[in-house]
């Protein structure tokens, strides 16, 4: 019962949190199938790094004693584990002087590790409602295929599948019912491994932008950034949990103008299926601009301001609908309006 009466939850019922042992038996799956030589391809490698993590997310999920400053610490010993079997960071990224920094070992490292850490809890900042993380993670996965098949970097393209594959098998039972949820194991394994797999685009194609790809992994970025600055802003914790992230207001402002607050279950999948669209357009766009930095650039801008705008859209709607019978006497009162006869002229 603690899911259902936490500050953020967006569900009506209990629910098993261990989807992410789906993604595990896939993951196991595809080791078995493409990995016979060894570890010593990426692909393998990228799966291997992500053991810390998962394993202390399994342990909150069936347990619910893991902090969230021990989930990131665990997401950050992953992405260590991931630099020092891969041997790869972020070295570049117009403009030059940011390559040049980049460039310089101890800098591009720190900045990877952190990046891609920040990335895997993203992703689980995401994760809150039917579908979400999981339909944004397939989407992503497809935009990363796109890159790597234009920047010949087609042996990405086998783990990336398996984990389109693995997400899909997962969204049957969870979408839109909502029957399992991936979980803290499922939510920042999910985003490590993608992480690091654009990690891997940047650093073995020079035409490959950090910008684009980031532009790929915009949605999960925009929700987190625009989270900490909403908290830090009230003098409040960046880890303190609320329900102002923006698929939160969607499902929200569906219940108090449409559907009716006590469709929760109904709003939630929906507000899912509204967000599709958005999602999918900030992929394109990073995948359409893979090789261009400048126009990445003003993409992330664009849908950065766009976020930014829409949130407070949306806060504005919550906020004129919240109160009880306010959709009821508003509509009532445009009826009377209607129906009121004009009056003649003297």
């Amino acid at each position: 019962m603690a899911d259902t009466r936490a500050r953020q939850a967006s569900h009506v019922r209990p629910t098993p949190r261990v989807g992410g042992l789906s993604l595990a038996a896939a993951a196991l799956a595809f080791l078995a199938l493409f990995e016979r030589g060894g570890f010593s391809d990426p692909s393998g490698l990228i799966l291997v790094s992500a053991l810390p993590i998962f394993l202390v997310g399994l342990k909150e999920d069936v347990s619910r004693n893991a902090s969230p400053k021990v989930r990131y610490g665990a997401a950050i010993l992953s992405a260590l584990l991931a630099f020092w079997l891969l041997g790869l960071w972020i070295d570049r990224a117009a403009p030059f002087w940011l390559t040049a920094m980049l460039a310089f070992a101890p800098v591009g490292v720190a900045i990877t590790v952190f990046t891609t850490a920040s990335y895997a809890h993203a992703f689980n900042l995401i994760d809150g409602l039917n579908g979400l993380c999981a339909g944004t993670s397939v989407l992503i996965s497809a935009g990363l295929i796109a890159v790597a098949m234009q920047s010949g970097q087609d042996g990405l393209v086998p783990l990336l599948l398996m984990m389109i594959g693995g997400l899909a098998g997962f969204l049957v039972w969870n979408f839109p019912a909502g029957k399992i949820f991936l979980g803290d194991a499922g939510a920042y394994t999910i985003g490590h491994v993608l992480s690091w797999i654009g990690v891997a685009l940047i650093a073995n194609s020079t035409q490959v932008s950090a910008w684009a790809i980031m532009l790929i992994f915009f949605w999960p970025l925009a929700d987190t950034l625009f989270a900490i600055a909403r908290r830090v802003g009230s003098g409040e914790s960046i880890d303190t949990p609320d329900r102002m992230h923006f698929h939160q207001l969607v499902m929200r402002v569906l219940q108090l103008t449409i559907l009716g607050r006590n469709r929760r279950e109904l709003a939630n999948p929906l507000a899912t299926l509204a967000l599709m669209p958005l999602i999918g357009g900030t992929v394109a766009l990073g995948v359409v601009f893979w090789n261009d930095s400048r126009a990445a650039v003003l993409g992330l801008i664009g849908c950065g301001a766009a976020f930014v705008l829409g949130h407070a859209r949306l806060r504005r709607l919550a906020r004129r609908y919240r109160k009880p019978g306010t959709v009821e006497a508003l509509k009532s009162k445009e009826r009377k309006t209607a129906e009121k006869p004009v009056e003649k002229a003297a």
